[in-house]
């Protein structure tokens, strides 16, 4: 079972206790990681999948300090894939994390793109 398909049947009120513990326990988890960066001024941007173009310019513009991203993009990938755009001379330069749980990332884009063809 997926997370998004575990966080679903949260959402529904399909869980047992043991599991919905679980998904409280990391819906905690991460609020207090967003607290965190929120108060240390650390904003990231999280993605599935590598920045193209469009969403480089919004992290350069934004002046995004990190950028974190799951899948690589072979076709269209600005953070080393095609071209590593963070690597220009703009007056920005955040830091990049790519292939983090790559292979779960993948898979989620893959099976929400299978669902909605």
């Amino acid at each position: 079972m997926t997370y998004r398909e575990l966080l679903k049947l949260y959402k529904q009120g399909k869980l047992e206790d043991s599991a919905k513990k679980q998904v409280e326990a990391e819906i905690e988890k991460q609020d207090a990681i967003s607290e965190f960066l929120y108060e240390e001024g650390t904003i990231p941007d999280f993605s599935d999948l590598e920045s193209g173009q469009e969403r480089f310019d919004d992290s350069i513009n934004s002046r995004i300090p990190t950028v974190v991203f799951g899948a690589r993009d072979e076709l269209t990938g600005s953070c080393g894939s095609v071209i590593n755009l963070f690597e220009e001379r703009y007056g920005h330069r955040p830091a990049v994390f790519g292939s983090v749980r790559a292979e779960e990332s993948a898979r989620l884009m893959k099976d929400f793109f299978r669902e909605k063809r």
